[in-house]
């Protein structure tokens, strides 16, 4: 008998790889494990023609993929960037979930100014300069072509300025970056209805002044801040089990 689903998504634009532990350890207390690779993210497929933002488009397949699954339910597990996907979709499908899972969240100036480069750009500054061979040897979507070398053809025949393109859409989120919790004014933080469990994930780009307001705003939710001690540590480690054995808790409370 397959117990409660927990459909979980790795955070930036990392690949699953990133939340292994965590899938395998919430996977043996008895929960269902989905976990969502996003699209242009790890081992899923390439898309530069949808008109959405980012985030927006990842909420949707999250939606399509339980959909798929025949699952009308589940816990939704989002961490770091993915948070606010989890967060959206609470918003969007409040009958879909069981309760809703944060696991680090993130914010402040010098975060977003970080990220904007980091997921933004790098990659403008790259294809305005070399094209899209450039593009090709550059962070993350260098990392793509290592996972699967037909990725570096699809990129290859994009026209430079259809992928800046698709980098400005992707872009449109960070409109609402400058609000203390990224992306996620303070109103619609409050909107969140869903039973919520807060994790910190203990760097400097998750202050836990955020967590803990997080915690403020979203009227039933409940902070597990398990390890102060790492906090704004270099050499933290991820708590990956610690962290499933806690969200796994709460969700069967």
């Amino acid at each position: 008998m397959k117990g409660p689903y927990v459909a979980a998504m790795s955070g930036g634009r990392e690949p699953l790889d990133e939340i292994e532990e965590f899938a395998e350890e919430i996977a043996a207390l008895g929960y269902t494990v989905i976990l969502h690779d996003r699209r242009n993210c790890g081992k899923s497929s390439l898309d530069f023609i949808d008109p959405n933002a980012e985030e927006d488009i990842w909420e949707s397949d999250l939606c399509g993929l339980l959909d798929h699954l025949g699952v009308g339910s589940a816990f939704i597990v989002g961490r770091s960037r993915t948070a606010r996907v989890a967060i959206s979709f609470s918003l969007r499908h409040p009958e879909r979930m069981l309760a809703l899972g944060l696991w680090g969240i993130g914010g402040g100036a010098a975060t977003v100014r970080f990220l904007d480069h980091y997921y933004f750009g790098q990659y403008s500054k790259a294809v305005l300069a070399e094209g899209m061979d450039e593009v090709c040897e550059t962070g993350h979507f260098q990392q793509l072509i290592s996972q699967n070398p037909e990725n570096r053809q699809l990129l290859a025949e994009l026209i430079p300025e259809e992928f800046l393109s698709s980098i400005c859409r992707w872009r449109h989120f960070m409109e609402k970056a400058f609000v203390p919790v990224m992306g996620l004014p303070d109103n619609t933080m409050c909107q969140i209805q869903i039973r919520t469990g807060i994790v910190p994930k203990y760097d400097r780009l998750h202050p836990i002044i955020l967590a803990q307001r997080a915690r403020s705003l979203i009227k039933n939710s409940e902070l597990f801040n398990f390890r102060p001690d790492l906090h704004a540590r270099e050499d933290n480690h991820d708590e990956q089990p610690a962290v499933a054995r806690i969200l796994g808790g709460f969700f069967r409370a």
